[in-house]
């Protein structure tokens, strides 16, 4: 039998949450799907509980067991290992609403024909109270590219993405030395891949538990496992969204020009030459931008300083970034 939806999830110590996955799977219709799991180095007895449920499943169950090395590492191990002809992404701690894969099936065949030039289709998630966790779509059905959509239609927030296979072979996360993290939506700005955006809930994510997220701000990286707002990561953030993002400056100025004055910053924290700074910029217009906002980031440099010391200044971000 044929796969015809890969789920890929990613899961470091939620031995006790990834039974909502498990059992949203197993309450679809359809078993022409697989799930693959990959641990990133759990220590709470997750294989055991992997390799009972994939003795008694009757759908495809992968599990995959890699060294402490971040969420965008396990899902481009498993990126590697997808079967299906469409690929989609479920956190270890949420679920799929019943009936989801019939509705994909259903959106796949209407939308995401041979000639089709979407690479995926899009769905917001809901919480499990029933709350929208993404913004509003502008129309039921929506079909652009990405960036398009979360400037020109503002639709941020966590998607449900459901990609063609080969759309989704392109997808690599940039990897970054724990605990920091970029988030997964990075890796689509360079691909600005289109999609096909439905108005319509087909996962739960959930908000209201009590659990740790996996992702967590600087004031909780102690007690969480990784960090968004490193300098590291702000540096990598800025660099792609003004390289990538640029042409879409006046659906959000401010965003560019704080990206911009940070890049100044962080660049000077990180020892980057300005000369090296200014021939990592894809466009004079970025080049420009950064230039007005040279004297800003010159005085946000002490800022720096004070905030993180030298302690963050030991790995140059720029080598994680595929110029």
């Amino acid at each position: 039998m044929s796969i015809f939806l890969s789920v890929i999830t990613p899961t470091y110590n939620r031995r006790h949450t990834l039974h909502r996955v498990w059992e949203s799977l197993n309450r679809q219709r359809q078993d022409n799907f697989e799930w693959i799991v990959i641990d990133d180095g759990s220590t709470d007895g997750t294989e055991g509980l992997l390799n009972d449920w994939k003795a008694n499943a009757r759908f495809h169950v992968h599990y995959s067991q890699i060294g402490r090395m971040g969420r965008n590492a396990a899902v481009n191990v498993g990126r590697t290992k997808i079967s299906g002809q469409f690929v989609t992404l479920m956190d270890s701690d949420d679920a799929f609403l019943d009936n989801a894969f019939e509705k994909i099936a259903q959106n796949v065949q209407e939308h995401l024909s041979d000639s089709s030039p979407a690479h995926g289709i899009a769905f917001p998630y809901h919480d499990e109270k029933g709350n929208r966790v993404c913004a509003e779509f502008p129309a039921e059905v929506l079909q652009c590219s990405h960036l398009e959509a979360r400037f020109a239609h503002r639709i941020r927030g966590e998607l449900l993405t459901v990609y063609r296979r080969n759309a989704y072979d392109n997808v690599q996360h940039i990897e970054l030395p724990l605990p920091d993290h970029l988030p997964p939506s990075l890796a689509h700005i360079r691909l600005n891949h289109t999609f096909v955006y439905i108005d319509t809930a087909l996962s739960c994510k959930f908000r209201h538990d009590g659990e740790d997220r996996i992702t967590s701000d600087r004031r909780r990286v102690k007690k969480n496992s990784v960090n968004l707002k490193s300098p590291r990561v702000r540096y990598i953030k800025s660099v792609e969204s003004l390289n990538y993002c640029i042409d879409y400056f006046f659906s959000n100025p401010g965003l560019f020009w704080k990206n911009a004055m940070d890049l100044i910053a962080l660049g000077l924290y990180f020892g980057i030459p300005i000369s090296d700074q200014f021939r990592d910029m894809a466009s004079w217009k970025v080049r420009m931008l950064c230039a007005l906002a040279f004297p800003a980031g010159i005085a946000k440099f002490p800022i720096l300083f004070f905030r993180h010391g030298r302690t963050d200044r030991k790995w140059n971000p720029r080598l994680a970034i595929n110029f």
